[in-house]
């Protein structure tokens, strides 16, 4: 199990905007506090080439699958929720 606390142990208040403009991609991130009032010291702002973000973000998919195929799995009965299905 990758995150046993479910989605919130991955939600450290952070946003990613994306923005395809004709051949290029631009990214905006910021962390957010409570009240989802963004932090400015936390920006950023950054052009990429759409074939490059692409590539890059094709790059992690690939390797998040194998990563993924790799790791061993659990059955939801043996995680407590009850289900006899293999957690997929």
């Amino acid at each position: 199990m990758w995150a046993p606390d479910g989605d919130e142990a991955f939600d450290d208040g952070s946003h990613l905007l994306h923005f395809d403009v004709e051949d290029r991609v631009r990214l905006i991130a910021f962390r957010s506090s409570e009240g989802f009032v963004h932090d400015p010291t936390t920006l950023s702002d950054l052009w990429l080439s759409a074939a490059a973000f692409y590539e890059i973000l094709n790059q992690w998919h690939e390797a998040f699958e194998r990563e993924w195929a790799a790791t061993p799995k659990i059955s939801r009965a043996n995680d407590g929720a009850g289900s006899e299905s293999p957690e997929v």
